[in-house]
């Protein structure tokens, strides 16, 4: 194999192409005079910007799994919480309990919720 003299440019430029050329590291090494372990060495120091994008995702996979884990954890401390939805359990956390009134004399109900009031009607 001839032996060629690359530039850090040129090299970085051969790294960074050879995952859009479709070929394998082997086929083009061999076209641009290099040897595959030589590719492989280029690619360490100059990756793809692919693999800066694959990197970027897996960071934001890990984290996601992070919080997941954290969601679970503090699941697994309070089970009850799974039974309420969770804009349900907003309103259960800040309800306050009343007491119910006893009927009045006149047998009817004065509620401040129409739909108790109809109820409770004599």
């Amino acid at each position: 194999m001839h032996e060629t003299i690359f530039n850090d440019e040129r090299r970085a430029a051969i790294a960074r192409a050879w995952k859009a050329s479709g070929l394998t590291q082997e086929k083009y090494s061999t076209k641009h005079g290099i040897r595959p372990r030589t590719l492989r060495q280029w690619l360490k120091r100059w990756p793809c910007a692919q693999f800066g994008v694959e990197r970027e995702a897996k960071a934001i996979i890990e984290k996601s799994i992070a919080a997941l884990t954290a969601l679970l954890d503090s699941l697994d401390a309070d089970p009850a919480r799974l039974l309420v939805p969770p804009s349900q359990q907003e309103a259960q956390d800040r309800a306050v309990v009343e007491e119910p009134r006893a009927p009045s004399v006149s047998g009817d109900i004065h509620t401040d919720s129409a739909s108790k009031a109809s109820f409770w009607t004599t």
